[in-house]
């Protein structure tokens, strides 16, 4: 599906792939298998800036978004994430509008918010 969504991709390990979105080399998709089924979709991005970052920034972009979420990690970089639930089934349509929100609207304004450009 990632090929057919014009996504560019590597597979880095079991249910963990590195995708190329909105300019990022580095977004990463991770499938959390249950009872060899995949229950769980996860995007994340990590950025590093120029000084740690602020927690106020991450809290900030979570008041205002509803379908992602930011934190700061302990080496002071700040991820944006999101996940899908696929336990009560999903279709193919719902994980193509999950990747292209990430990658069409999350990440993009994510950046700005921040402050980064690829």
């Amino acid at each position: 599906m990632l090929k057919e969504a014009g996504i560019p991709y590597e597979r880095t390990d079991e249910g963990q792939y590195r995708l190329e979105m909105a300019g990022l080399k580095k977004v990463w998709l991770a499938m959390d298998f249950c009872q060899k089924r995949c229950e769980v979709l996860a995007l994340s991005a990590g950025f590093t800036l120029e000084g740690p970052a602020d927690l106020d920034l991450a809290n900030a972009w979570n008041k205002d978004h509803r379908f992602s979420r930011a934190y700061v990690d302990e080496e002071g970089n700040i991820w944006l994430e999101s996940e899908l639930d696929l336990s009560g089934g999903v279709s193919l349509g719902v994980v193509r509008a999950f990747l292209e929100l990430f990658r069409d609207h999350s990440l993009p304004d994510f950046m700005a918010h921040i402050g980064f450009e690829p």
